[in-house]
């Protein structure tokens, strides 16, 4: 990937069109589409209840989105990158941003779930600090967390 490409990370619910943007992504996905199915039993707008849900975007095109989601005493990290950027540095760019929301939030772990088959999704979490803690039951999904380093410390 181009460093000297220009990207911005935009918060859904800051922005008035970022709800159809989203939309749009998810929409637009196939290949990540099969592996991220976060949005294929929850309606989009449950990204309302986030922490926080944020678009990846370069040259006006969205090529990566990622969420921090609160769920009892974990919180959910899920990311998803448009099928014609995979393999362009896109992903890391949203995990290095969602683990330094994630330290603002101070909290002291983050959690994902990927499944077993996703060798470049597994591959790009161990980079990214994360270990696997578990496997699903019907062996089809790892349970992966990374520790978050407070700053205030």
């Amino acid at each position: 990937m181009d460093n000297k490409v220009d990207h911005k990370f935009v918060r859904v619910s800051d922005v008035p069109n970022g709800m159809a943007d989203l939309a749009k992504f998810v929409k637009s996905l196939e290949n990540g589409g099969k592996q991220f199915r976060y949005f294929q039993k929850r309606p989009i707008q449950i990204v309302k209840s986030h922490e926080i849900t944020l678009l990846l975007k370069t040259k006006g095109d969205t090529v990566a989105y990622g969420h921090l989601e609160k769920e009892d005493d974990r919180l959910w990290l899920g990311i998803a990158v448009a099928d014609a950027c995979v393999g362009q540095g896109w992903g890391k760019k949203m995990m290095r941003e969602l683990i330094a929301e994630a330290n603002a939030l101070s909290v002291d772990k983050i959690s994902l779930r990927v499944d077993i088959d996703n060798e470049g999704g597994i591959r790009l979490y161990k980079n990214m600090g994360f270990e696997i803690i578990d496997e699903e039951e019907r062996g089809t999904s790892f349970l992966m967390e990374r520790r978050i380093e407070s700053d205030n410390s």
